[in-house]
């Protein structure tokens, strides 16, 4: 059975009383009640929660017809459509994705800075990553096949040092984009997103061999 909100905070709040009962037992019942008096005292650790009602957001716009309007073939329309969901079928982006896609790359020489307002849970992630994988997908188009990925790591190749899979493309490395996170816990969650949705791009599935890289540099990176 889903929990309503308050039922959740319920839950939370009695079960960390709970710890503290448990983990720091007194053998005093006396004491014990006055500890638990004290702790369910308004604002003493707990305050009420701010409950933010929110509409659900519908699909807009179909992503192959904001695609053919910007001037995106119909591969690149299906790849994104991968990389957005693994279940195959068209998508139907939300008004604001929409807008960022065809602000972005409106083609007529103009730059476009957007800026996604939206609520927790609107596709805001997408809204910003859209356009940069529709450029990235848009190139690759031009790109030449990438070479077989060296495995070092096979009997067959016992003893050779491990080659970066970056070798495996013939084109000049370069960076075409760069994303700021405020904290590394995003950080460490977009990169599992973006391998997830890069791992579904077409070009990837013969042989394995990566077509786009992208690197992770932290507070902890040395």
């Amino acid at each position: 059975m889903t929990q309503n909100p308050i039922e959740t905070y319920e839950a939370i709040t009695s079960t960390f009383v709970r710890y503290y009962e448990t983990a720091f037992g007194l053998r005093d019942q006396r004491m014990v009640d006055e500890r638990r008096a004290l702790l369910n005292e308004p604002q003493r650790i707990f305050t009420e929660p701010l409950l933010e009602p929110q509409f659900p957001l519908e699909g807009a716009e179909l992503l192959e017809q904001v695609c053919a309007e910007v001037g995106l073939g119909p591969w690149v329309a299906a790849e994104l459509e991968r990389l957005l969901s693994p279940v195959v079928g068209p998508w139907r982006l939300y008004e604001h994705q929409a807008g960022a896609l065809r602000a972005s790359l409106a083609g007529n020489g103009v730059p476009h800075n957007v800026a996604v307002t939206t609520g927790t849970g609107s596709g805001k992630t997408e809204a910003f990553l859209l356009p940069i994988f529709a450029r990235l997908l848009r190139e690759s188009e031009g790109w030449a096949p990438a070479r077989p990925l060296h495995p070092w790591w096979s009997a067959d190749h016992a003893g050779e040092e491990w080659r970066a899979s970056r070798h495996a493309t013939e084109r000049t490395p370069a960076v075409r984009a760069l994303v700021l996170y405020p904290t590394n816990a995003l950080v460490e969650d977009q990169v599992a997103r973006l391998r997830r949705a890069l791992d579904r791009v077409s070009r990837y599935q013969h042989d394995r061999v990566p077509v786009l890289f992208f690197g992770r540099y932290t507070g902890s990176t040395p």
